[in-house]
């Protein structure tokens, strides 16, 4: 197959919103009507099988039938979605009908799911396979700020319970060994790893998230991809959480507990970490 594919595989809170509207004005690139399609983490990943229940779940009821291009949300395009999931085709047939519904002839078809984040080499090297002339893109943001805002999300989608009484009530059970889910998506390293094991270096592109909203950075993001350059909303904020600031003493309890991360991701970007990140030489690791 030699569809033009881009996957954007995160990171969680990292500006994959607003990528994707950006990429939605784009009139070279096609995303669809969903913004995070599941398919690849779902069947590969650490969670497999569990966002496709939980989409079944909430599957709409009423009749399956729809036209072409299919309409989101709706009954035919969930359909869609769990046949998509049920697929035992290797070749990702369902997968590949979907990504593509909509599409006009030549655009860059992009998957921007960041849970795409949680697959090992295996899973990043089926996506190769299946997808021949993919390119990838991983956008990283400061590890701290990056986890204090998974922690006000998380906050937000669990407000009611005694165990979710604020975003730093989570911050310490986080400290304490829980929420693996909120560690597995901010351990970059391991992302990397895995990325550098099975995608090559020129279909791979690394970009900051503090340097994303910049006309020099979407120039990259299309050049990569193989688009032409195409003006980018800046003053625009999708899907913003509420203010919450995250207080010093935590901030430095969990710049200490991801210090090892700061570290590698200095090694592997060797002077070109933005300068607002934290810098790990202030704190000592636990």
């Amino acid at each position: 197959m030699d569809e033009r594919v881009l996957f954007c595989v995160g990171a969680q809170k990292a500006g994959t919103t607003w990528l994707h509207a950006y990429f939605q004005a784009h009139p070279e690139i096609h995303v669809p009507l969903v913004k995070e399609m599941h398919y690849f983490d779902d069947r590969f990943g650490p969670e497999a099988g569990q966002f496709a229940k939980r989409r079944a779940a909430r599957a709409p009821k009423g009749p399956a039938a729809g036209g072409a291009p299919l309409s989101y949300p709706s009954p035919a395009y969930t359909a869609a979605l769990l046949s998509m999931h049920r697929d035992p085709t290797s070749d990702h047939t369902a997968y590949r009908r979907l990504l593509s519904d909509g599409a006009r002839p030549g655009q860059v078809l992009a998957d921007i799911t960041p849970s795409y984040a949680l697959l090992d080499q295996f899973g990043f090297a089926e996506m190769m396979r299946a997808f021949p002339c993919a390119r990838f893109l991983f956008i990283l943001r400061d590890p701290v700020n990056r986890l204090w805002s998974s922690l006000r999300m998380l906050h937000d989608e669990r407000r009611g319970s005694d165990q979710t009484a604020s975003p730093a009530a989570l911050a310490e059970r986080y400290l304490k060994g829980g929420l693996a889910h909120v560690r597995r998506r901010g351990a970059y390293d391991r992302t990397i790893a895995a990325l550098d094991a099975s995608v090559p270096p020129d279909r791979m592109l690394f970009v900051f998230y503090e340097d994303l909203f910049t006309d020099a950075s979407l120039k990259r993001i299309c050049s990569h991809i193989g688009v032409r350059a195409w003006p980018g909303d800046f003053a625009s904020t999708v899907r913003g959480g509420r203010a919450a600031p995250l207080p010093d003493d935590l901030a430095g309890r969990l710049y200490a507990d991801l210090a090892p991360i700061y570290a590698r991701l200095e090694t592997r970007f060797p002077g070109r970490l933005p300068a607002s990140w934290r810098r790990m030489e202030t704190v000592t690791p636990n």
